[in-house]
């Protein structure tokens, strides 16, 4: 099980398409935008934006981080996140400080 309480036992991950970037931070602005499907199904796409270490390139990336979200018994639970980056930025070499 990954982090009870918040997802789903059964959740699927989708990061296709991602692995070619190494390591970085995101941050995702805090307003999501959130849509109820019904009852016990909701999505939300919470926009993200980051620098990117791409084997040596710094790379700006702007990413939708979504969920699809069920409730399960009393609570809400992610049940399919994904990822999308729609646009990269940059080829810039790395800098160490």
């Amino acid at each position: 099980m990954l982090l009870p309480g918040i997802f789903a036992d059964d959740a699927i991950f989708d990061i296709r398409g991602q692995a070619r970037v190494r390591s970085g931070a995101e941050r995702c602005r805090p307003a999501p935008i959130i849509e109820i499907l019904g009852e016990d199904r909701a999505t939300a796409i919470w926009p993200c934006f980051g620098y990117l270490d791409d084997h040596g390139k710094l790379i700006r990336g702007y990413d939708h981080y979504h969920e699809e979200c069920r409730r399960i018994g009393e609570g809400w639970l992610i049940d399919r996140p994904s990822l999308t980056r729609p646009r990269l930025d940059g080829d810039y070499p790395t800098v160490d400080i």
